[in-house]
């Protein structure tokens, strides 16, 4: 019997032909499939591979034989739910609707494929990952994700839109592809697409095997991470050392904050902290911020000031709580890690805490983690309620100032967060931008293969930062008038950097590059002369530096270390900080945990081989680079061998710096 005889319709839709007569296969459908895996894959690996070579070769062969594999994988599928090669089993309802579903799902992952494009290229992670962003505070945190991220409400409604749409592209080409491939009358048996899923299996498993010992580790790491759906059978680790490891959670934060002792103080200098949302180190020049610029002159400053995340929750938790952010999920899940060992201890020696924040602390669990169920370590929190962010930050330096004029000198802790240099930065009416030509609010393009779009972005972000520094030197002014600026602990500190594509990602979260990890910072300790440190500073160690000024020296109560406990004693003046490294962890993490430790000479990347750090065994060294991220062992670095030899005589001291080791 000629099988094309029952190809006579392909889509289980209204109007089919009776059952047991749809058995071609949907050619169109999978043809459109393999193109799109082929385009989208081929954009990505231009990206990973910068030269023709073995290594570029053997990618693209595996790009060629993966898209096969899946395409089978898709074939086979059709070919058991139509009962291809054996048409006297009549087809069912159920079945329809099940092949229906599957050919719109190709369809719409067709189209997502394109959009993933859009964000890896935009941000630095694929569409999966930010769809778990979004939906990392479940349902009820979705709107606080959102904002977080900066999407603007047209933004939203843009997408949602646009989502509609494809979804209903996708359900009218499946069904119009299945027509197309009935007058082709193609029939691919079960059987025989089986096995084409099986020979494409083995096909990339004898390709990895055969490659082990030929391609680079990391570039080929870099090409699993990067391109849509790839994976590997028999990839090696890319490298450089690594070490059974278990990890070790510091006790409850309820119980280190009651264990530390404190005494009466006649003198309770006021503690005021401003945290600038994605503030780069090297936009604080006196020509893009000259308030800030002009208080760093009589302040601490250093000259790699490194934050604890490059995300927002993990920078707050590694400031406040003068912990290391690794376990910062784990302690956002037990009710006895909420509320920051620092600031309990603050509020034992009889202070009182205000927190103005334009950005919302309820995001990703910030507002209990640091202060407490409830804000049970607030006196008092001002969040205003206005729709533009520039409104919210200048409604949030006001009510600052007004604190200044009527609240007593000393006894007060105040926070201070502003927001408006978060993506897609923002300013206030009236403010004239002194960087042109600026994106329009919203305008998510490619910065990275777009030069014009990525400069008009950067210009945005550092009016953005201009803005923000003209609120900072009225609220600086607050404090000057108040009479209390030489008497209190100022900071002002970004949470986290900045990326404009330097190292291929925007924004923030995606890497561990100077860019995001550097932040803007200034210190003003009272009783100490300005200083510009030439060192490493980690965000950590604000809070254990605040206490010390306090007389609290108990150092088994948080990982943060005091800056005086850095200075040999009687050379304040003119010593150099002892030596001390700091911990970064990646906000946007793929399949396992990173985090970088930088220290006087180098950053070295490390990974934990699980998300969740409770999980992890191995701990691996994967990459090592000075702080100019040029690579020292990796890659094409002139003296790879010399430095892979003092990276293995470091070790010891490396891992001495990582506190949340088990031994």
């Amino acid at each position: 019997m000629d099988p094309s005889s029952f190809a006579v319709a392909a889509s289980p839709s209204a109007g089919s032909p009776p059952l047991g007569r749809d058995r071609a296969a949907n050619v169109v459908l999978w043809a459109i499939l393999a193109a799109s895996l082929l385009l989208t894959g081929g954009y990505f690996l231009v990206r990973v591979y910068r030269h023709v070579g073995v290594d570029s070769a053997l990618a693209v062969v595996e790009l060629l034989g993966r898209t096969a594999m899946l395409t089978s994988a898709g074939l086979a599928l059709e070919a058991f739910l139509v009962r291809a090669g054996d048409p006297s089993r009549r087809l069912d309802e159920a079945r329809r609707f099940v092949l229906h579903v599957v050919w719109t799902v190709t369809m719409l992952l067709c189209v997502c494929l394109l959009a993933d494009v859009a964000l890896f290229a935009f941000a630095g992670y694929h569409l999966l990952t930010g769809a778990r962003i979004l939906l990392s505070g479940g349902a009820r945190g979705l709107g606080q994700s959102i904002e977080a991220v900066g999407l603007s409400p047209w933004a939203v409604a843009g997408v949602a839109v646009v989502t509609g749409v494809a979804v209903g592209l996708s359900m009218y080409l499946s069904r119009l592809t299945g027509r197309i491939s009935v007058r082709a009358g193609l029939v691919v048996e079960r059987r025989t697409a089986l096995q084409a899923l099986l020979v494409g299996i083995a096909s990339i498993a004898v390709l990895e095997a055969m490659s082990h010992n030929v391609r680079n580790a990391w570039l080929w790491e870099r090409e699993i991470r990067s391109v849509p759906l790839a994976f590997s059978i028999a990839r090696p680790e890319a490298e450089l050392a690594s070490f059974r490891v278990s990890l070790r959670r510091p006790r409850p934060a309820r119980e280190r904050a009651a264990g530390v002792a404190v005494a009466p103080r006649e003198e309770m200098p006021d503690v005021i902290v401003f945290m600038i949302e994605s503030l780069r180190k090297d936009v604080v020049t006196p020509e893009n911020m000259p308030r800030l610029s002009a208080f760093g002159a009589h302040a601490w400053t250093f000259e790699h000031p490194i934050t604890t995340g490059n995300v927002t929750q993990y920078s707050w938790y590694g400031l406040f709580c003068a912990e290391p952010p690794v376990f910062f999920d784990a302690a956002r899940a037990s009710p006895d890690e909420h509320g920051s060992v620092p600031l309990a201890v603050l509020r034992r020696l009889g202070y009182r805490i205000h927190l103005f924040a334009s950005p919302n602390t309820e995001y990703q669990g910030i507002r209990e983690v640091v202060f407490g169920d409830g804000g049970s370590l607030l006196d008092t929190e001002l969040h205003p309620e206005v729709a533009e962010v520039a409104d919210r930050d200048q409604s949030v330096v006001a009510a600052f100032g007004r604190a200044m004029a009527t609240s007593p000198r000393g006894g007060g802790v105040y926070v201070v967060a502003l927001d408006s240099t978060h993506f897609d930065y923002s300013w206030g009416a009236g403010f004239r931008p002194p960087y042109g030509p600026v994106t329009v609010s919203g305008s998510v393009g490619s910065g990275e293969v777009d030069a014009w779009a990525r400069a008009a972005l950067q210009n945005r972000y550092r009016s953005a930062v201009a803005w923000v520094d003209v609120l900072l030197g009225q609220a600086l002014d607050a404090i000057q008038v108040s009479g209390r600026m030489g008497s209190s602990y100022v900071v002002v500190t970004g949470d986290h950097g900045e990326a404009f594509w330097e190292h291929g990602s925007g924004t923030h979260g995606t890497d561990l590059s100077r860019e995001q990890v550097e932040v803007g910072f200034a210190m003003k300790v009272p009783g100490m002369a300005p200083r510009h440190f030439n060192g490493v500073f980690s965000l950590l160690d604000v809070m254990p530096t605040v206490l010390h000024g306090l007389g609290v020296r108990q150092a088994d109560a948080f990982a943060g270390v005091p800056v005086q406990a850095r200075l040999p004693r009687g050379r304040e003046a003119t010593a150099p900080l002892a030596p001390r490294g700091a911990l970064t962890f990646q906000g946007v993490n793929e399949r396992v945990r990173r985090f970088a430790l930088t220290t006087r000479e180098e950053r070295i990347v490390f990974e934990l081989d699980r998300l969740d750090p409770l999980e992890s065994k191995r701990l691996s060294v994967k990459d090592v680079t000075d702080l100019a991220d040029r690579s020292l062992v990796a890659g094409e670095a002139p003296d790879a061998g010399g430095a892979y030899d003092r990276l293995l005589r470091d070790i010891p001291r490396i891992m001495g710096e990582l506190s949340f080791l088990g031994p």
